[in-house]
């Protein structure tokens, strides 16, 4: 029987109360040892702007680490900030849960498609969540991009680019989808739009001298991260350069030449202007696209994840009738279980400091990702109609 033939396939809503578990569980364990730092992070960003001080500075006595998201932030996280911390946080989590499976199920794939994307996204979902993240919701500003450009609304596509740019610097990836886009000059128009309106949207909450410093600031924040980040001790760097400084115990070997040459891969695959009528090609992209990000950044960590992992679950749907391949299914598992549970207590602890210590999370995607790049490059995207998705723009 073909496994997408079950019926827990065929309702997305079995998989909806999945995700809506992993909140309720990580608040369950975490809230109540006073183990949420990450949402302590994000509250008091509100509350910092308010009082105008700086967002990017230690504050001992509130939390442990600093924030390192842009000042519009502030906006998106006031709703649950003026919450007590018991409800904030737990509704924090609900929100980045329902906003991603909001964009999954959006996105122009059969309906089977997209409960399987999301079903192989679960395991990195409770990695975010158990960190209280803001990733699952920047994905979607990946994700919604693509999905807008699809539809033809290119006006809107990029107010999500330039809001999760503002946020997290990562959903800039969305740029890449103006290629895509059957208007062009609208999808201009909207970036320079959006990125006015966001950028004064803070100053009503604050002032534009006040919003003006904190762009200064969290740039010297995101320099001062990236320092710490490829130090051989950092629960981050979980990269392809985090693999190869660890490797050789050398943290001043740079990002620069990988991200150089990581780029010029990603990018050759949109030289095939002939393949763009194509959606199965063009969902190759996003999935190129949503590994990139991660795999060439020294701030990817263990929760960070969920990116890729669209990456890859997108990957696996297009393979068609290959899904069943013997070394794809290898694939798909060693991502899910060195990647997914390996920097978990699930296969032990001394694997999972080992793993983490080498940054080797990376590793399984960083295959998948070479896979998707040859496909990219190499694969005639013209007779796929076993993948039941539309062909043109």
């Amino acid at each position: 029987m073909n496994l997408l033939s079950a019926k827990f396939f065929k309702n997305k809503w079995y998989v909806f109360t999945i995700w809506m578990l992993l909140p309720i569980a990580n608040w369950k364990l975490e809230f109540f040892r006073d183990r949420y730092n990450n949402y302590k992070i994000f509250r008091q960003v509100f509350y910092h702007s308010l009082s105008r001080v700086n967002l990017y500075s230690y504050y001992d006595n509130e939390y442990f680490d600093s924030n390192h998201y842009g000042p519009i932030f502030a906006l998106i996280i006031a709703p649950f900030a003026v919450m007590p911390d018991i409800v904030g946080s737990l509704l924090w989590s609900s929100f980045n849960a329902i906003i991603l499976f909001y964009a999954i199920f959006k996105m122009p794939l059969k309906h089977d498609f997209k409960i399987l994307i999301a079903i192989l996204c679960t395991i990195e979902m409770a990695n975010g969540m158990w960190s209280n993240q803001f990733n699952a919701i920047e994905a979607s500003f990946i994700l919604l991009p693509f999905i807008l450009v699809h539809n033809k609304k290119d006006f809107w596509a990029p107010l999500f680019i330039v809001l999760g740019t503002f946020i997290k610097l990562y959903a800039i990836i969305g740029l890449a989808f103006f290629v895509f886009s059957s208007n062009k000059k609208m999808f201009v128009i909207g970036c320079f739009t959006w990125a006015i309106v966001l950028y004064l949207l803070p100053m009503l909450l604050t002032s534009p001298q006040y919003v003006n410093t904190c762009y200064y600031d969290w740039y010297v924040s995101l320099v001062e991260k990236n320092n710490i980040n490829v130090s051989l001790t950092s629960s981050t760097d979980a990269s392809i350069m985090g693999i190869v400084r660890r490797l050789f115990q050398d943290a001043t070997i740079p990002n620069t030449p990988f991200i150089v040459a990581g780029v010029i891969l990603y990018l050759l695959p949109f030289l095939r202007f002939s393949q763009y009528k194509y959606l199965s090609f063009r969902l190759l992209c996003l999935a190129s696209s949503l590994m990139l990000i991660i795999l060439l950044s020294s701030s990817s960590e263990h929760p960070s994840y969920i990116y890729p992992m669209l990456g890859v679950a997108i990957w696996y749907i297009l393979l068609g009738n290959k899904k069943f391949d013997a070394i794809n299914i290898f694939l798909l598992f060693f991502v899910l279980i060195i990647g997914g549970l390996g920097p978990t207590d699930a296969l032990g602890k001394p694997f999972r400091v080992w793993l983490i210590n080498h940054s080797l999370k990376a590793l399984p995607f960083a295959i998948v990702w070479i896979l998707i790049l040859k496909d990219g490059l190499f694969r005639n995207f013209a007779n796929e109609s076993e993948l039941g998705l539309q062909r043109d723009l």
